[in-house]
């Protein structure tokens, strides 16, 4: 027997070449054992002609004879090989060569090679997300906006009023368009929107106003600048809205369930504190990971990484309803796909190198000392069943291992304003 290995990304495929003196023989018995025993409408048992029994029997026949030798290789390359497989192997592209050889293909996925030895001195920097008085007023602010009412108005509309309008498309002779009505509008009336504020300012319920607006036309292919499509509206106005917000003070408070204005800024403030807490948490644990990534060097199992990717694509058509653009998906996630499997390998080795393993008893310990602290019973209960347990002893292998990284990480922190943090995260 001769073979040979390749290996690419972690997808391995040995082409294999087998001496068969003797199955050109065991081919030929096995299609008269079938022609004896075969039965094929229009034709007597035994009966068919051998040229019907190839062609309707021919793979299988053939797949039943070659099983044997192809079991017997793998077990002697596998004995030859250490394969730490991924996915069970795959036979492809068997074929009786003309020197009584049979030929054909294994293909599989193999766990990448990782020793983590780079461990020590890990250069992270630790964000610790503040909480300032902007913060509290901005949250408080967002409070108070959500808890806006509309009224309708009564008199004209003006800036910051919303209309609700009919608009009717009409022709360059001021003829409407068949089919480009569209009811029930929602318009928002600004003055920095010129073009729309100067033609509906002032507008009363019953109104009907012609308005011209213009549509901005896609570029073409050649990136030409287009003139912008100018179209021609009636807009018969329905309602006219406002939208208020209450004032910032102790019945507002109340309002949304606090005793007064200072409650609510010291409970918004105990929440982003919190929130604060966690993301910072979150952020250097995610550090904690990536420079370690870096440090180890191996590629991610395109095996993982395409059912990764495929998985996330299934959850967006179900979102959207089929609807989506797979290649951009793609191009997208893959860089994120590709992190977090190496994550999860670089992860595995971490438990198994340094014994981060999580016990039964730590995780009982864990769950009475929730129970001592006064915990719920659904919480506890939801806890002690076989899924609970599984996601608690995760969640505490992951605490295990940033605590190793950290303790073996040179640390620099940082303090920087909670608020900013998607402006700081948008930048990189």
């Amino acid at each position: 027997m001769r073979y040979d290995i390749s290996n690419e990304n972690c997808h391995t495929t040995i082409s294999v070449l087998v001496p068969v003196e003797n199955i050109k023989q065991e081919l030929e018995e096995n299609f008269d054992e079938y022609q004896k025993t075969a039965s094929v409408g229009g034709f007597r048992p035994g009966k068919v002609p051998r040229s019907l029994i190839k062609k309707m029997f021919g793979k299988q026949i053939e797949n039943a004879v070659y099983a044997p030798y192809i079991k017997k290789a793998w077990q002697n390359i596998s004995k030859e090989n250490e394969f730490d497989l991924l996915t069970e192997p795959k036979i492809l592209d068997v074929k009786l060569e003309e020197k009584n050889e049979l030929s054909f293909k294994i293909e599989f996925d193999v766990r990448p090679e990782i020793q983590i030895n780079d461990y020590n001195n890990l250069p992270v920097e630790k964000v610790i997300y503040e909480i300032g008085e902007e913060d509290i007023a901005t949250a408080v602010e967002n409070i108070r906006q959500r808890n806006a009412m509309i009224y309708t108005v009564e008199n004209e509309a003006q800036d910051g009023h919303y209309i609700v309008a009919d608009l009717q498309e009409l022709d360059r002779t001021g003829v409407p368009v068949i089919g480009q009505k569209i009811e029930g509008q929602v318009i928002y009336l600004n003055k920095e929107n010129k073009e729309i504020f100067e033609q509906l300012k002032a507008v009363k319920v019953g109104d009907t106003r012609r308005v011209l607006l213009k549509k901005q036309q896609e570029k073409n292919g050649l990136e030409e600048k287009q003139k912008p499509e100018e179209k021609l509206y009636n807009v018969h106005i329905k309602e006219i809205k406002e939208r208020k917000v209450p004032d910032l003070d102790d019945a507002f408070a109340q309002d949304v369930g606090f005793d007064s204005l200072e409650d609510l800024k010291n409970r918004v403030k105990d929440d982003l504190e919190i929130r604060a807490r966690d993301l910072t948490q979150s952020r250097f644990e995610l550090a904690l990971e990536d420079e370690l990534i870096k440090r180890t060097e191996f590629d991610a199992p395109s095996f993982y990484v395409n059912n990764y990717l495929n998985a996330i694509i299934q959850d967006a058509k179900k979102e959207k309803k089929g609807k989506v653009d797979e290649t951009q998906l793609l191009e997208y996630y893959r860089p994120i796909a590709i992190r977090n499997v190496r994550w999860i390998l670089v992860r595995e080795k971490l438990i198994e190198q340094f014994g981060l393993d999580v016990t039964d008893e730590e995780v009982d310990t864990y769950i009475a000392s929730l129970e001592a602290q006064g915990a719920k019973k659904e919480q506890i209960k939801n806890l002690k069943n076989a899924r609970g347990r599984k996601k608690l002893k995760n969640e505490i292998q992951d605490r295990k291992i940033h605590e190793f990284l950290a303790k073996h990480a040179d640390i620099s922190k940082v303090k920087k304003s909670y608020i900013k943090r998607d402006d700081e995260m948008s930048m990189k």
